[in-house]
């Protein structure tokens, strides 16, 4: 191989393809494809998953990382059916400010263990709410 980074690919509407994507050879999602689809540096990660960049790096398959990982996506998923597009759906989860949380965005809330609250809105806005 010649050292070049992999292409991310254009997902549209299919979810599926980014968790295809994502998976390493070990069946686990890599945290460094997530930081490149999610357009983030692995530190940001370390610290989003409130993790080491050792552990992250080293060991990650950990359970905090993949359930960070998890989570993230699976908030993701959902904004997928409002957004029409993984890209919008991923845009919208790192800029887009949530009013009735203090005006943090579904990437923080999902970092502070709050994913539950994330898909209830992300429910809500489907519902035709806005919170």
């Amino acid at each position: 191989m010649s050292g070049r980074t992999e292409a991310i690919p254009v997902f549209g509407q299919d979810f599926e393809q980014l968790q295809v994507f994502l998976l390493d050879d070990d069946g686990v999602i890599s945290p460094i494809r997530f930081a490149r689809v999610f357009s983030m540096n692995l530190t940001a990660l370390a610290g989003a998953a409130q993790v080491s960049m050792e552990k992250l790096c080293k060991t990650p398959s950990d359970e905090v990382v993949q359930r960070h990982l998890r989570e993230s996506l699976q908030i993701t998923c959902a904004a997928t059916g409002v957004a029409q597009s993984v890209e919008r759906a991923l845009f919208w989860l790192k800029n887009t400010p949530i009013e009735p949380f203090g005006d943090k965005t579904g990437y923080e809330l999902a970092s502070e263990g709050r994913t539950g609250d994330v898909l209830h809105y992300i429910d809500s806005l489907q519902a035709g709410f806005s919170g």
